[in-house]
């Protein structure tokens, strides 16, 4: 099977995550994409989360679709959630099966910061695209050829600038957030009152 990997602290997952994980499943003829909450993400280790339980249950709200499968794997594991160790559990699973890694172009520009990312690199096709409007292409292009040494798909697809911090500010501010999340997943955060007050 073509399985994508789909990361992050989805505090909240919003339409953008989602644009990016169809995207790539109809462009890569994907089988399944696999949602996976970080418990701990190495980037942004001193930033206090929501919870596990409200960030698993938004990503179930959010990624209804059938190719889309979303595991609590990181969640379950102690310590931070290094990519490398998790897909090689996923490889040790699924040892006849080709993964993804989907990710946004901010993301990709400082891969090469990333734990063991030559690891990371020979255990999955590496996959992004722009996340903004005047995004240079010829910079991701560069970069990847010449910093992570090719291997990368690069996806010209017009992009969905949205961000969570900016979902966590509207709310804050009491501002409306149809356009940013899904709908289950605006009621959800409604009704649970999630992001009112600024994260410590």
């Amino acid at each position: 099977m073509r399985i994508g990997i789909l990361g992050g602290t989805f505090d909240p997952p919003h339409k953008g995550h989602l644009y990016l994980g169809e995207n790539f499943a109809d462009a890569l003829s994907l089988d399944r994409v696999l949602v996976i909450p970080a418990a701990i993400p190495p980037h942004k280790a001193e930033k206090k989360l929501s919870s596990d339980e409200d960030r698993l249950e938004m990503c179930r709200l959010a990624f209804y679709d059938d190719v889309f499968e979303v595991t609590d794997l990181e969640l379950r594991r102690e310590g931070k959630s290094y990519t490398v160790d998790t897909l090689a559990l996923l490889r040790a699973e699924y040892p006849d099966d080709d993964f993804y890694l989907l990710i946004g172009s901010d993301m990709l520009l400082y891969f090469d910061k990333w734990y063991r990312w030559r690891d990371i690199k020979s255990m999955c096709t590496l996959c992004s695209f722009s996340r903004s409007d005047d995004e240079d292409y010829a910079l991701l292009r560069d970069y990847a050829e010449n910093v992570l040494g090719g291997g990368v798909l690069l996806l010209d697809q017009p992009p969905m600038e949205i961000s969570s911090t900016e979902v966590r500010r509207r709310v804050r501010a009491g501002e409306e957030i149809g356009e940013l999340v899904p709908e289950a997943v605006e009621e959800y955060i409604r009704e649970r009152g999630l992001y009112r007050e600024a994260a410590e």
